[in-house]
């Protein structure tokens, strides 16, 4: 029982980021989707790699408050899932 939940908790978010890789194929002319989908990829790595360094500094200065860090992870998330929203398919034609 306990790792079909580690399933679903690593598999939903990946198949969230399909998604995500698929807009600027969608979005971008199609002479500069190399650029875009290079662009994408480089926030996410400059983000995967920031986020540990700023959860240690934020557990160290707040004594190991991991409340406040669960908080600032779903807000972040909400924000992204907010802002998802205000992308638009570009008119064909």
């Amino acid at each position: 029982m306990g790792h079909r939940r580690a399933d679903i908790g690593f598999f939903v978010p990946v198949r969230g980021l399909a998604g995500l890789f698929t807009l600027p194929i969608l979005l971008v002319p199609k002479g500069h989707v190399g650029s875009a989908f290079g662009f994408v990829n480089t926030v996410g790595q400059v983000a995967a790699f920031i986020s540990p360094l700023l959860v240690g500094y934020t557990l160290n200065a707040t004594q190991s408050n991991f409340k406040l860090v669960f908080h600032g992870f779903v807000g972040l998330f909400l924000l992204g899932a907010a802002t998802s929203f205000k992308i638009r398919q570009p008119a064909i034609g």
